[in-house]
């Protein structure tokens, strides 16, 4: 993969706040999975600095997505319900 293979960016106000919108609705969904996580797992309770480095790594893997060509990656609250339905998990999880 090449970074920026369609070339340099161009900045232009409505595709920015448009995208500012999406991020916001990122962030939030974001947020209600780190919150849904702790609540059901007492023992590992979310603080503000676990969730700020949470939004922070998803920005940065929208950034990293943008830079090569792909779309942003972002975290998928449905993956936390379908877990508390099924209970299948990871192996390394807990």
């Amino acid at each position: 993969m090449i970074p920026l293979r369609f070339g340099i960016p161009q900045f232009h106000l409505v595709p920015i706040i448009t995208m500012c919108i999406v991020m916001i609705v990122v962030m939030i969904r974001n947020r209600s999975g780190c919150s849904w996580r702790s609540a059901r797992s007492p023992a590992r309770k979310i603080d503000r600095d676990a969730l700020t480095r949470g939004l922070r790594a998803d920005g940065v893997g929208t950034l990293l997505g943008g830079l090569f060509n792909t779309f942003p990656y972002t975290s998928f609250s449905q993956n936390v319900g379908l877990v508390s339905v099924t209970g299948v998990r990871c192996a390394g999880s807990r």
